[in-house]
């Protein structure tokens, strides 16, 4: 990794899955539990999915006959489609079936290759190829969707296809990265030594964001404040994107490369390629989990043999390898899942068990457990519905979330979590809601909350949810947005401080 630039001790404003072919797959297959539905960075796995391999093809209704054989190839949802068998018709070629109810969380269709990578000949659904003498085998080819997206809690931030970032909304700490303080209606372009393009990722916090290179490397802005950049200053703003520093001396040796960032209240969480957990920034009521209450000023390594992470307020959720949920840090409204204040080293949860695929944490406190099975479990303060268990009353142990008939929400994908609402995400590319539904933020239409998930859009690719503003992108690559858009945070239109829609089109055509 590149030698990062030092900044010490500055104060002023620096502005310079498995695929089942005769059967239907299931939604949570694959076995590393990787995020399709967040290639943002900020979901908080270190493991990416993998093409399946699927075994030779035999119809078991016509065993040894010539014919299509179709493969979902990474698909969260849906059924594998029936293949065709070159029996069945007198003609000489074969029309090219539709995709039926696959779906892929973060992609699109683009119809069926011959090579599960894409690299082969893509024919389009309804096409027709000619007959041929060996059983030919077509893979679902996907496409991943753009922007990727990420909500801080008054502002938003883009990723476009070409690697460039985009940004919007408050920027009273450089939240916006575009070297000023100014408030900015539409987005705009990021700067720094990143706004050439070349980034994989983005993850928004309270008032500061981190960018993922397509290097594995790491960049930062916004507030400093204690320490949370990473850049061995225990304060400042920091209008463009800087490169953090790891351990006391400045070096990076031995570390791997970044593949999540979670962005805390006080603290930032990064996430490695080999499963290791470093951290910066405060230390405060055990927030990094590392045993004290100083700061943290560089990265610093915590943990290792991590699948999951994320960053709150003032505390820190992580999940092991083994399935295990560790949290450190401040325990109020039980949102780390105990009945204990403060914790100052990662301790286990013993009642959460060791089926935990992907943790997340809301930007004030609560908390949602995604288990292997899909199923979804919420903690923490419950005062507006949040948790999405059926009432309104804090939960100091994980309830499962449930859906507006009662039963337990299942086929979960991601989840993204506000200051007190939960946007959750299937892997059929539906979109759950619950929580606080002022300034319609849930992209319902009246202003009363949901204490229960209810099913607000689908057919998408991406969410993240801010302070009180939520984006959506679509499996067809348009952002919406629901919510206040009072400090321009919708990124699209400066005429409207708050937009009490259900979900407003933002029109982001000239962005590349």
């Amino acid at each position: 990794m590149t030698v990062i630039m030092k900044h010490q001790w500055i104060f002023p404003i620096l502005c310079a899955l498995s695929m089942g072919f005769w059967a239907c797959s299931s939604p949570t297959s694959s076995s590393d539990h990787s995020n399709p539905a967040d290639p943002s960075g900020s979901g908080n796995s270190s493991n990416s999915a993998d093409p399946s391999h699927p075994a030779e093809p035999s119809d078991p209704n016509n065993p040894g006959k010539l014919g299509i054989y179709y493969y979902g190839n990474g698909n969260t949802w849906g059924a594998a489609l029936v293949s065709e068998s070159y029996d069945n018709s007198n003609s000489d070629t074969v029309s090219i079936r539709d995709r039926g109810d696959l779906y892929r969380v973060g992609y699109r269709f683009a119809g069926w290759n011959t090579n599960p990578d894409g690299t082969g000949d893509n024919f389009e659904a309804g096409s027709t190829m000619p007959k041929d003498e060996k059983a030919t085998k077509l893979y679902a080819n996907w496409e991943k969707v753009f922007p990727l997206i990420s909500a801080g809690n008054e502002f938003s931030t883009l990723l476009t296809k070409d690697g460039n970032l985009y940004s919007s909304g408050d920027n009273g700490s450089g939240e916006l990265g575009n070297g000023t303080l100014v408030k900015q209606w539409t987005f705009g372009p990021v700067g720094g030594d990143i706004s050439g393009g070349g980034v994989k990722s983005v993850v928004s916090g309270r008032d500061h964001s981190f960018a993922i290179l397509n290097d594995g490397s790491i960049a930062g802005w916004g507030t400093g404040e204690s320490g949370k950049l990473g850049n061995n200053a225990e304060r400042g703003i920091f209008c463009t994107p800087i490169r953090p520093m790891y351990t006391s001396d400045g070096h990076s040796s031995g570390l791997s490369r970044v593949a999540a960032v979670s962005a805390g209240r006080i603290q930032t969480a990064i996430l490695t390629d080999n499963g290791e957990y470093w951290a910066a920034g405060s230390r405060y009521l055990g927030a990094l989990g590392n045993g004290n209450h100083k700061m943290q000023l560089t990265f610093e390594k915590i943990g290792d043999n991590i699948r999951s992470l994320s960053a709150g307020e003032s505390y820190v959720m992580v999940i092991k390898n083994d399935g295990t949920l560790y949290a450190a840090g401040y325990g109020g409204h039980g949102r780390t899942g105990t009945t204990a204040d403060t914790t100052k080293r990662l301790t286990l949860n013993t009642g959460a068990g060791s089926d935990n695929a992907m943790v997340f944490t809301g930007k004030l406190n609560h908390t949602m457990l995604l288990k292997n099975d899909g199923h979804l479990f919420a903690v923490g303060n419950n005062n507006l519905g949040q948790l999405g268990v059926g009432n309104t009353q804090t939960q100091q142990s994980f309830k499962p979330v449930i859906d507006s008939t009662g039963e337990a929400l299942a086929n979960v994908a991601f989840v993204s979590l506000g200051e007190a609402h939960s946007m959750i995400l299937g892997n059929d590319g539906t979109l759950w809601a619950a929580g606080n539904n002022s300034d319609r933020r849930l992209g319902i239409n009246g202003g009363v909350i949901q204490d229960k998930a209810v099913m607000v859009m689908d057919k998408v690719a991406h969410v993240a949810a801010g302070y009180n503003h939520t984006l959506v992108v679509t499996e067809d690559g348009k952002l919406w947005a629901a919510g206040s858009n009072s400090q321009g945070q919708f990124g699209g239109n400066s005429a409207k401080t708050v937009l009490y829609n259900t979900w407003t089109e933002i029109d982001i055509s000239s962005l590349r």
